[in-house]
């Protein structure tokens, strides 16, 4: 993880490498660790954004309770909980273009060899219809324009129709045929 936060953009500098208390030694609860490292805290941010409560999250990262409701109403809390949705965001997002490729994958096989579908003989591939084919084309051209940054065919007709409109609007009030009554046009 330290590599990872060390190119973060986030100065992370504010969350301290120990958690120093006053009689931890003295406390069973709290004397079963004396110090947690920066990259620790910010898995208990990632794991307290998770879970949502102090006491689900005090639990499941086998930290008391008193020190996690410190570290809560902490001043480097919240560069933690930063820390932390960077991370994960960054994470999520290598995870879900893995769900994206394994399921071109998947949708490529169907086109070429069909859905499998279960007979009384046992599994048989079915040609895949036109109009799902047609479908999924469509998505698949979507998605990629969304990617690249292009339009897709529906914004692509709403902006063109716009800039129509706009071309009449202006012939119109070039020609002198465009009266405004009222705040409406004529």
């Amino acid at each position: 993880m330290t590599d990872i936060f060390d190119n973060a953009e986030l100065d992370l500098s504010p969350i301290p490498d120990t958690n120093s208390r006053v009689g931890a030694a003295n406390d069973p609860t709290t004397a079963e660790r004396d110090s947690y490292s920066r990259e620790f805290k910010i898995h208990c941010a990632s794991v307290w954004l998770l879970k949502g409560t102090n006491k689900a999250t005090s639990i499941e990262v086998k930290v008391p309770l008193t020190t996690f409701y410190q570290w809560v109403n902490s001043d480097w809390w919240p560069v933690a909980v930063s820390a932390a949705r960077k991370f994960y965001s960054q994470e999520m997002v290598a995870g879900f273009s893995q769900i994206q490729l394994k399921a071109q994958e998947v949708i490529l096989d169907r086109l070429e060899n069909g859905n499998e579908v279960m007979t009384k003989d046992g599994p048989q591939r079915v040609m895949v219809t036109g109009k799902d084919a047609a479908i999924i084309a469509a998505i698949a051209f979507d998605k990629r324009q969304t990617a690249m940054g292009n339009p897709t065919s529906i914004r692509a007709n709403k902006t063109q129709t716009r800039e129509n409109m706009a071309n009449k609007l202006r012939e119109k009030a070039k020609a002198g045929a465009l009266k405004v009554v009222g705040g409406t046009e004529q």
